[in-house]
């Protein structure tokens, strides 16, 4: 029989799947070659999961004559992998995350773990982040002491209708602007919103948020949420005005384009 030189995070020779109990979900580890794997399960509420090793010191699995030596001797090797992932939590949700779903997870030969967030090292390679919308129409016509207000967890925007006249879209206009001026780091939202209006129509999108630096139209991160997610051409709002990313240069800083370029700009929300 010939002999195989098995390699250290080798797809179809060291990934698999850890045991499920009563928390977990069935799932397999099928199409593994020499670049890759899929894993394919049935996942329906938060406790529905599996556990995917990518590395484990101890075979506990093949024959002792077999099976390769413990060895945990990591020194000069880098992991890198394309993620692909369909209808499961993506990566970049910041939900308080009830199980490492979105990290790489680790034990150390001292008995020291930890978790390496996945996001936080991750460069988009293709396709484009859907971001969730939704358009509020207020219908009718105001009067006197009408009251409009929409919740978004335990925040309320919250407008009640003035004795002088007052149109549908000046209502919508100021509920836009109680949104558009929310201290979203102060908040502590999983997610911002950004809101724009047209008529009596009020546009509403998700949003991440965090803190930068700017010098002349170079912006790099500080804190919260990084720029992992943002395209060339997307909105950015900071220290309350709007702009447009002219490049993503990095996972930690971007360029605007220079016409929309404001030099005091500390907080920010895309």
């Amino acid at each position: 029989m010939a002999l195989e030189l098995i390699k250290k995070l080798q797809p179809h020779r060291t990934v698999h799947l850890r045991g499920f109990d009563g928390r977990g979900a069935a799932a397999a580890l099928h199409g593994a070659s020499d670049t890759g794997f899929t894993v394919s399960g049935y996942f329906v509420t938060p406790s529905d999961f599996c556990v995917l090793m990518l590395w484990d010191r101890d075979n506990k699995y093949e024959h002792y004559h077999f099976k390769y030596l413990p060895d945990d001797d990591f020194t000069n090797m880098v992991l890198e992998f394309d993620l692909e992932v369909t209808n499961l939590q993506p990566i970049d949700d910041p939900l308080f995350e009830w199980i490492p779903w979105r990290s790489l997870s680790y034990v150390k030969s001292d008995g020291t773990s930890g978790t390496i967030p996945l996001w936080d090292h991750a460069t988009k390679q293709d396709g484009t982040f859907g971001v969730a919308s939704r358009i509020f129409t207020l219908n009718g016509t105001p009067v006197a002491f009408d009251r409009v207000t929409l919740w978004y967890g335990n925040l309320a925007f919250d407008k009640i209708v003035s004795d002088s006249p007052e149109t549908a879209s000046q209502v919508v206009d100021e509920i836009r602007d109680q949104i558009t001026d929310t201290n979203w780091p102060a908040v502590g939202m999983p997610y911002a919103l950004m809101a724009s209006s047209s008529g009596a129509d009020l546009t509403i999108k998700a949003a991440r948020y965090g803190k930068v630096d700017t010098s002349g139209t170079t912006v790099t991160w500080r804190s919260g949420e990084k720029f992992t997610g943002v395209a060339a051409g997307a909105g950015i709002r900071i220290n309350g005005v709007n702009y447009t990313v002219s490049t993503v240069d990095s996972q930690t800083q971007i360029t605007l384009n220079e016409h929309c370029w404001h030099p005091n700009g500390r907080e920010v929300s895309r």
